[in-house]
Formats: structure tokens, C-alpha cells, sequence
């Protein structure tokens, strides 16, 4: 199964919008969480998707094969 790396604060903003969408959305218009938020999407999920956009370019290895190269 894929699924993009997450901290502490991704995987709460996940579990907000699933379970308490209406609680998540009074929050997720708060400056202090977007940019926690934010902070946390930068230091975790950028790098995989910077990642991702390499391999999409270069079709020599599998997806996993990409991803599980040291840097």
C-alpha cells in the first residue's frame, strides 16, 4: 500500500479531516496550525515528491526500486 511519509502533525491533520471534518476546518483556519502544518509538509513530504518527480522523469527502475535509494 503507498502512502506518503508523515510526522506527528500530518498524521493528526489526517485523522482531523476524517473524523471531525467540521472541528478540522474551524482549526485548519487557524495561521498557527497552517503553519505548522505547512513546516511539517516541507520537511517530510517534500523531499518524497521532489523524489517522486525524479523517477516519473527517469523510467530505468521500479517505483520502489527509486525510492528505496539512499540520497
Amino acid at each position: 500500500l503507498h502512502y506518503f511519509p508523515m510526522d506527528l502533525v500530518l498524521l493528526c491533520e489526517l485523522i482531523l479531516m476524517n473524523f471531525f471534518p467540521a472541528k478540522s476546518k474551524e482549526l485548519r483556519e487557524g495561521p498557527e496550525w497552517k503553519s505548522l502544518v505547512r513546516k511539517s509538509q516541507d520537511l517530510y513530504l517534500k523531499p518524497y515528491i521532489e523524489k517522486l518527480s525524479v523517477y516519473l522523469n527517469d523510467k530505468n527502475d521500479t517505483l520502489l526500486g527509486h525510492l528505496t535509494q539512499t540520497v
